[in-house]
């Protein structure tokens, strides 16, 4: 595995985190990491910060860490399963991860609601993204903050897309993930 080493402002763990992963980002678009290489470092930066999220939040940033921190602990727990299943582990033990995955997944919801309710819903759109797997079409949207470039949501929560049905801001269609090669590759 490829290590990305991490420079950490305690004073400033949010802004420390998003400079941090728009280096990991940075460098997986440019192919320097694997996507699996990319959820580790992930994972390592998280540990690092050793911040658990809190609702409500008091800033995008803070809003932004506590979606990257579940979603990587969900991703991450993907991947252990992933392994589990390579190696035959137990049916037991493959559930508890699933029901930690699941969990990940429900608190990740509860930061994106958090955050379109901290900026008020404005300059914010979603839409269902194409996708490579058919399991997922037509179900995971993406909800883009358009007023930050790397802020960029994924979700199938029926409760967020009526909240942004509501609003107007919800677009019936199917349109290319702003971080297609990301979303369609394979860990």
């Amino acid at each position: 595995m490829s290590l990305v080493f991490f420079n950490i402002d305690k004073g400033n763990l949010f802004k420390s985190f998003l400079i941090n992963r728009d280096l990991l980002i940075s460098m997986l678009e440019r192919n320097e990491l694997s996507k699996r290489e990319f959820l580790e470092n992930n994972m390592r930066l998280l540990s690092q910060i050793s911040f658990v999220p809190k609702t409500p939040i008091a800033s995008v940033e803070e809003g932004v860490f506590s979606y990257q921190y579940y979603n990587g602990y969900a991703k991450y727990n993907q991947l252990i399963l992933q392994d589990l299943r390579e190696s035959k582990s137990s049916s037991r033990r493959m559930s508890e991860v699933r029901n930690k995955i699941e969990n990940y997944y429900r608190e990740k919801d509860k930061a994106t609601l958090s955050l379109l309710e901290f900026v008020e819903y404005k300059n914010v759109e979603a839409y269902y993204i194409s996708l490579n797997s058919r399991r997922l079409q037509g179900e995971l949207y993406e909800v883009f903050f358009k007023d930050y470039e790397r802020i960029i949501f994924h979700s199938k929560s029926g409760e967020i897309k009526d909240k942004l049905m509501s609003r107007g801001l919800f677009i019936n269609e199917i349109r290319d993930s702003k971080i297609c090669d990301y979303v369609n590759s394979e860990y």
